[in-house]
């Protein structure tokens, strides 16, 4: 299972913790996931890597480290295209019957910066060892503006899992929907699903005068994450519409917002991780921060954000109604005591979310 509010806060304040921090942690406490807050330094590379199993994250800065810098209060740019290793202020002293994963923040994934968490003597990407022990990193790598970041806020979360955690399967998946709904149409009424291999497919929606929005490239641009309200969208964004076809062309250099068909429900008793819709398909990644907490959507339900880019060096096509990606659901320990509060996010709504730092973001 999923650790929730409660259980995580047991791990934080506890006579031997296991996450540990020089920052409090209360205010980063989320219903079934923990935001995890940067460190005062940042470390700028040479290439993106992960550890092998003998390696250690400060082994990779002994090699590829070009320089480094203080991430100072008013904040640190870190520029487009170039890549960066910083440590989190959390570090962690697991049992081994716990293991971590971890996903970019809303904000930080409509900004296009890409995050991936690197843990020591560990290969893969985004999770640790059951166990693990140790300080944590994320690499970061602004794709199309360049970045303001700020000490101790933060660009990702993380949840802890159970050696027993297992996503629910489609027959429990089908019971969740009957009992709460976890699919709504666009009047906020729970429809039809469309589940399979353990998980609920979701589809592009294309419908609407404006459809989502569509990166533009602007050298002067200047995203600052973590504050809200002070960048402009005609800067960053243009909106998109269809073809008469009801279609629209992605193309290679650009970064599309773009929302599901679907409106979501996260019930109390569960959370949700959103996937690619299949790997096999190669043309385009579908989104960059993906986790869901309990209660998410609200009783109307809200519709994903989609954060695509096109993978190959070609344009490609894409639909009304074309699947786009699936959201696998897990158990948390226990109801949260805390759940997502659908009247304070700033991410419930109907159509593609902005980032907070947009001047006006809920106007569109």
């Amino acid at each position: 299972m999923v650790l929730s509010y409660q259980s995580l806060k047991k791990l934080i304040g506890g006579a031997v913790p296991m996450i540990r921090s020089d920052v409090s942690l209360d205010c980063f406490l989320q219903p079934a996931s923990l935001d995890l807050p940067v460190s005062d330094i940042c470390y700028r590379v040479c290439v993106s890597t992960a550890p092998t199993e003998s390696e250690k994250i400060t082994d990779l800065l002994r090699r590829f480290k070009k320089y480094e810098f203080e991430l100072k209060p008013e904040g640190a740019l870190l520029e487009r295209g170039m890549t960066y290793i910083l440590p989190l202020a959390v570090s962690l002293d697991l049992s081994k019957e716990f293991r971590a994963s971890f996903s970019s923040k809303s904000t930080t994934g409509r900004n296009d910066l890409i995050t991936s968490h690197l843990s020591n003597y560990n290969p893969e990407l985004n999770t640790t060892v059951f166990g693990y022990e140790g300080s944590l990193y994320i690499e970061v790598t602004p794709l199309s503006w360049d970045v303001i970041i700020y000490p101790h806020r933060p660009l990702t979360q993380m949840r802890l899992h159970s050696v027993d955690d297992n996503p629910l399967t489609c027959s429990e998946l089908a019971v969740l929907h009957s009992q709460y709904g976890i699919v709504r149409n666009e009047n906020g009424e729970p429809t039809k699903v469309v589940i399979g291999d353990g998980a609920l497919y979701l589809h592009l929606n294309l419908t609407g005068d404006r459809v989502g929005h569509e990166s533009i490239v602007n050298p002067e641009a200047v995203v600052h994450i973590g504050q809200k309200e002070v960048d402009t969208y005609s800067e960053l964004f243009r909106p998109i519409r269809t073809t008469r076809h009801d279609d629209i062309i992605l193309h290679p250099d650009s970064f599309y917002l773009l929302p599901t068909k679907e409106r979501i429900f996260i019930p109390p008793t569960v959370c949700a991780v959103m996937e690619q819709y299949s790997t096999s398909l190669g043309e385009f990644s579908s989104h960059e921060a993906g986790f869901f907490d309990n209660n998410f959507g609200g009783q109307g339900g809200t519709q994903g954000v989609l954060e695509i880019h096109v993978n190959k060096r070609k344009a490609i096509r894409v639909w009304d109604g074309r699947p786009i990606c699936r959201m696998v659901f897990y158990k948390t320990d226990e109801i949260p005591e805390v759940l997502y509060d659908s009247g304070t996010n700033h991410y419930i709504g109907s159509g593609p979310s902005l980032q907070k730092n947009i001047i006006g973001y809920r106007q569109w």
